[in-house]
């Protein structure tokens, strides 16, 4: 029996067709209603970020933040000679940087956590409040120890100035023009590096060390002025920050557990490379012991992480292969810039370079990642494309180390300007394409970048701890190797002096100096020469696992909104 319905007084009509027909009506409806709301979400994702002016006066405030704090990083590379010099202690060079790179790491993920329950706002200008109490600590420090704790402080202003920043990248801008204000990231970073280490040489020869810290406070003082006018908007929306709780439960939904854990494992693992081979034989129990805990912190903290879900410091939907990949060619930037910037001017200053000279010296290095970040920030931001950069560019590291090793004393000018150029391209050019490449991924899922920034971070400041503890731990041994290799009839107590201040080599006698100078020089060389496999490393990671997104094509999908229909999008 077929089954009719009435269509008018005069018409029957199938009832097969009718049902086609409404359905095919029904189906235009939903595409229909589909189109609109997408036209929708296109439409409230362009009203959420800034334009003009407006973009223009909040992203200068965020690189003027950053300036200072990667000026403070790189200011401190040709003082600290002088600095441990005048404290009588050489053998903590490596703990200056180190302090500050651990706490860097240490509260990395604590403050993408953070930024995931409050404004973006509070936590960037709490974050140069503390940085600038670490600069005014370590320009009134009276020892080594003091020092160090300044530094350790300022390290954890500055992890928070750098995720907030690229936190609110995301929250003011396009995804196709993000690669543009990472560009200028870069040449802020670059910038600072050049500009670091002739100030801090400066300050050292003409004034006092100490004028490396004293002058971040005006320029502090100039970045607050300017956040304090920056747009708000509305804080994010996420499993473990609903519109209703209080500001003390947000402070109490931070996983500080996972935070004590992930800091003990840290400490716990740089121990062993600071000290093994030095002042405890690596088959000591001293050695051994902090590794072991070191591998038994990270899993109980992979676990804890595992258990804790959402309100993880690290949950495991932010742990996926591309966005790991990601962080680790970040690793590996940080390894190769935080050595160069240390250690090249170590080998200018053991040949007889002022701090001034060897600020100077490492120009080739710093300007090439300059010019490096810029032209790799144009190419990604003309055609969409970061992915090549991180394949091909490491590889240009790997080489320049390679050469930087081949260096001796009375190497040729051009050969030292040279070398420098080369790896200085493979450290600029990758430099910000961690940050792209993890946006890009999750351009769908916005509310996970605060999480993925910190992770990044983490492991970017991580391989600036690891680089700088290999680095040091190379230096120390190798030099006591050298120096009874290169000056086997100086005595021990001159040995010791020259380990402890590189001062000392030229109070020496000039029948002395050098075969002590040539110790120094080839103990640098084998710290540059670790470089080689860092390079190609990352590049074999980023071929394998980051994904080749085009970011031209690529379109954001606006964040859930909030109880009340707010968008979740931070405020600034």
């Amino acid at each position: 029996m077929s089954l009719e319905l009435r269509a008018g007084p005069d018409t029957l009509v199938d009832g097969t067709e009718k049902a086609e027909l409404s359905t095919t009506r029904l189906g235009s409806d939903v595409a229909i209603k589909q189109e609109e709301e997408g036209q929708g979400n296109a439409s409230e994702g362009a009203e959420r970020y800034l334009t003009g002016k407006e973009l223009v006066l909040t992203f200068s405030g965020l690189l003027l933040a950053l300036l200072v704090s990667s000026l403070d990083l790189t200011i401190v590379g040709t003082a600290l000679p002088t600095i441990v010099s005048d404290f009588d202690a050489l053998g903590q060079v490596t703990w200056v940087p180190t302090a500050y790179l651990l706490t860097t790491v240490a509260f990395t993920l604590p403050t993408g956590q953070l930024l995931s329950l409050y404004p973006t706002k509070y936590i960037y200008i709490l974050s140069i409040v503390i940085f600038e109490l670490g600069s005014l600590l370590c320009a009134v420090s009276t020892s080594m120890n003091f020092l160090i704790i300044g530094r350790a402080v300022a390290g954890i202003g500055n992890t928070a100035i750098n995720v907030c920043v690229v936190w609110a990248i995301a929250q003011i801008a396009r995804l196709e023009t993000r690669p543009a204000l990472f560009g200028c990231i870069g040449v802020i970073y670059a910038l600072s590096s050049v500009l670091g280490p002739l100030v801090g040489g400066a300050f050292t020869a003409r004034v006092t060390w100490r004028w490396c810290f004293y002058m971040n406070l005006p320029i502090g003082v100039v970045t607050l002025f300017i956040s304090y006018f920056m747009p708000h908007k509305q804080a994010p929306a996420t499993p473990n920050s609903p519109a209703t709780m209080s500001t003390r439960r947000k402070l109490l939904e931070v996983d500080w557990i996972g935070f004590l854990i992930s800091l003990g494992t840290v400490v716990a693992f740089l121990f062993p490379l600071q000290f093994g081979g030095n002042t405890y034989p690596w088959n000591s129990a001293n050695v051994i012991v902090p590794l072991v805990i070191s591998v038994v912190g990270l899993a109980l903290f992979l676990w804890w992480q595992g258990r804790m879900g959402n309100r993880a410091l690290l949950p495991w939907h932010v742990i996926r292969r591309p966005l790991v990949a990601s962080s680790f060619v970040a690793f590996c930037n940080f390894y190769g810039l935080m050595v160069g910037i240390y250690y090249i001017p170590l080998w200018y200053q053991s040949q007889g370079r002022n701090a001034i000279q060897s600020g100077i010296d490492i120009l080739p290095l710093l300007l090439s990642c300059v010019g490096a970040s810029i032209v790799v920030g144009a190419f990604a931001n003309a055609t969409g494309r970061y992915w090549p950069v991180m394949v091909i560019c490491p590889l240009f590291y790997s080489i320049g180390s390679g050469l930087l090793y081949t260096l001796n004393i009375g190497s040729p000018e051009g050969k030292l300007i040279g070398y420098q150029i080369i790896a200085g391209i493979g450290i600029g050019s990758t430099l910000q394409m961690p940050e792209i490449s993890t946006q890009a991924e999750l351009a769908h899922e916005e509310e996970l970048i605060p999480q993925a920034t910190g992770m990044c971070s983490f492991i970017e400041g991580l391989g600036g701890v690891v680089g700088l503890a290999i680095a040091g731990a190379v230096f120390l041994n190798q030099l006591t190797s050298n120096l009874h290799q290169y000056a086997p009839e100086l005595p021990s107590s001159v040995a010791v002096s020259v380990q402890q201040s590189i001062t000392y080599i030229f109070t020496l006698p000039a029948s002395e100096q050098g075969a002590v100078v040539q110790a120094y020089v080839r103990t640098l060389d084998q710290v540059f020469l670790v470089g080689v496999p860092i390079g190609a490393i990352s590049s074999l990671v980023s071929l394998t696992c980051v994904h080749n997104h085009n970011l031209k094509t690529r379109t954001p999908t606006p964040p859930p909104e909030k109880e009340g229909g707010r968008s979740d999008t931070a405020e600034l």
